[in-house]
């Protein structure tokens, strides 16, 4: 009786999980079946769908754009027209910038059933994220598919140019300490900014300052206001189509007088907006996207000549000020030590960064070294293992990989005396003093580690190049973090800032700082954070030839440190002249490099006078390292 009343009462519970299963499965039937209409009940069907996205695309209106090609995109993933637009609705409302490249590429690689302007805009996606050379090499092909109409609105030759700058302006990086970093909403952003140490207001232009033709564009503008009340900068159309800066000033009876176009070498032919006037009367920062911008808004700064009362040629604040996206409303206090200035680097639509920091540039509590294992074997691996002591301070500072090909970055204290253990194997574990002069910029050094007769050789190539435009190229990596501008004050303190060629960092975290950017390293080495790791292949161990690295520390603390470094530096005569033909290899293979590129600029210029300078210039370098190849012959 028991079992019997059991099974009736199962039997509706049964029921119920049968009909709950087809609920479920009908369910997801109307999700699915909504998902294949992808939203087409807001435009009434596909074809709305398309005819609405086309025109926020060609208003501008990207964030709207992205939804609706988003939707298309999925319904016709291989259609590169779709592909296109949605990558440059990604590149004006992302705020990672290179989110939108595999929509450009796939567009790129279909130019023919795309839209011409795909590789505009790719050139554009390089172009912000610093890679100056593809998108030099994108804008060059453009003008050549592109119409007459498109380049000139596109300023494509200004694009061009400003890839120029920007790799001119990153040929040397300073460093830059980091306040305070907010984003907020584009429609009061600059409200953040604190004036209490200098007065005055930061306001949105007045509707006297706002002429029919900014109506007309849509300008709008903020302006500062200052105490005094006395006189006024601020940006308009005016009666052209490009932004100028224009001043007006007080009259005895209160208004103000007629406006003043700035004129040269303040305004030029593109758009220049966001003036501050420094209340010392004497300093105007302002926004252009001339001059020598890296691209849309870079942050310039005037000075008047008290003699003539005109404004000196503005000069670029630098990078990591500036970046190849838009850098304005740059605000400094009363002693021009602290400022505020905003960016749409990093920000999505509708948002913008504010950022607080100290305009006192510093030398780097960290630099960098790009090294490379060189091959002198057939079967010679390259992939060391490669540990840094800091002698001074008696502390490990991390160890470092490189990879299959010998490339390696390292991220260590700014200046001091080290020890670089390398462990490779079909070696022995091999200990080298390394004196580290301070670098006062973030480009990297160089180091060259090779064998020579089972003997560890180091070549360090410990000064930067600030003339080669190309030298970017070698820490894209460096440049991206860098941009990113995150608050970094704690790294600065009165105790561990570098003033001269001894150590004084003393941070125990320092291994800990290099995981984070070592892992951004990529083909260039990995730290692997861990100074115990030991390598099971018995080839990698000392052997009594050899010092231990517990001699050569003891060695290194005695009082006769200096001397001591200095010998083991002390090579045979044919170490010597193996360093010399490792050098002048290194030195020929840079030489090439620059001449190729030379070769490349000069095809790509459009000026005779230019174009001759440039292949002039390739000429001398193939010279250049024709001349080393030959002494490296001579040496051998």
């Amino acid at each position: 009786m028991l079992k019997f009343n059991e099974h009736k009462s199962r039997a509706p519970r049964l029921n119920y999980m049968f009909l709950s299963r087809w609920v479920k499965i009908v369910f997801v039937i109307c999700i699915v079946f909504l998902n294949t209409t992808n939203g087409f009940s807001q435009y009434g069907n596909e074809d709305e769908l398309k005819k609405q996205a086309a025109k926020y695309f060609e208003d501008e209106e990207y964030a709207n754009a992205y939804k609706a090609y988003s939707q298309l995109v999925s319904n016709y993933p291989k259609d590169p027209n779709y592909n296109y637009r949605l990558g440059v609705c990604m590149l004006y409302t992302e705020s990672d910038k290179k989110k939108c490249y595999s929509y450009l590429e796939f567009a790129n690689k279909n130019i023919k059933d795309s839209e011409k302007e795909a590789r505009f805009y790719l050139a554009k996606a390089y172009h912000s994220n610093f890679r100056f050379d593809e998108a030099i090499k994108l804008y060059t092909q453009y003008k050549e598919i592109g119409s007459s109409s498109m380049i000139k609105k596109l300023k494509v030759d200004r694009e061009i140019q400003s890839c120029k700058n920007g790799k001119r302006l990153l040929s040397d990086l300073n460093e830059l300490v980091v306040l305070e970093k907010k984003q907020l909403a584009e429609g009061d952003y600059f409200r953040s900014y604190n004036l209490s140490d200098i007065g005055g207001k930061l306001l949105v232009k007045p509707e006297d300052f706002i002429t029919a033709n900014d109506k007309k564009k849509k300008n709008k503008s903020i302006v500062y206001l200052p105490k005094s009340n006395d006189k006024l900068f601020y940006s308009s159309y005016g009666t052209g189509d490009n932004k100028d800066i224009f001043i007006v000033r007080k009259l005895p009876n209160g208004d103000w007088s007629k406006p003043e176009n700035l004129g040269l070498p303040v305004n030029t032919e593109f758009d220049e907006d966001y003036p501050f006037l420094h209340p010392n009367g004497k300093v105007l920062y302002f926004a252009s996207q001339g001059h020598n911008s890296m691209g849309g808004y870079d942050i310039f700064k005037s000075e008047l000549d008290e003699a003539t009362g005109k404004w000196k040629a503005p000069v670029n604040m630098d990078f990591p000020i500036n970046t190849p996206n838009d850098d304005i409303l740059f605000v400094t206090d009363s002693l021009e030590k602290t400022a505020y200035f905003s960016s749409t680097r990093q920000s999505p639509n509708g948002k913008i960064d504010v950022y607080k920091i100290n305009t006192e540039r510093r030398p780097p509590e960290f630099i960098y070294i790009k090294g490379s294992m060189l091959k002198k074997q057939a079967d010679q691996r390259q992939d060391s293992k490669i540990t840094i002591k800091d002698i001074n301070a008696g502390s490990d500072i991390g160890t470092f990989q490189a990879d299959v090909n010998g490339n390696y970055l390292m991220k260590i204290p700014n200046g001091g005396k080290f020890i670089f253990t390398f462990e490779t194997i079909g070696f022995t574990t091999q200990s080298e003093g390394v004196d580290v002069p301070v670098n006062n910029s973030l480009v990297p050094y160089r180091q060259l580690a090779s064998y020579n007769e089972q003997k560890l050789v180091l070549q360090n190539l410990f000064t930067t190049n600030k003339d080669d435009e190309n030298a970017y190229l070698q820490y894209l990596e460096i440049i991206e973090q860098k941009s990113k501008m995150d608050v970094n004050a704690s790294d600065f303190t009165s105790s561990n800032l570098v003033a001269n060629n001894n150590n004084t960092a003393t941070n125990n975290n320092a291994a800990t700082n290099n995981n984070s950017t070592n892992n951004s390293a990529n083909n260039n080495g990995t730290n692997t954070n861990n100074t115990n790791n030991n390598e099971t292949n018995n080839t990698n161990t000392n052997t009594n030839s050899n010092l231990s690295n517990t001699q050569l520390e003891k060695i290194a603390f005695a009082d006769a440190e200096e001397l001591k470094l200095e010998a083991i530096k002390l090579k045979s005569d044919a170490s010597d002249a193996f360093t010399f033909v490792e050098n002048q290899k290194f030195e020929a293979s840079q030489k090439n490099k620059e001449a190729l590129l030379a070769i490349e600029n000069a095809n790509t210029e459009q000026n005779a006078t230019k174009k001759e300078a440039l292949q002039t210039k390739a000429n001398e370098l193939q010279e250049e390292a024709k001349k080393l190849e030959k002494k490296i012959t001579k040496k051998l």
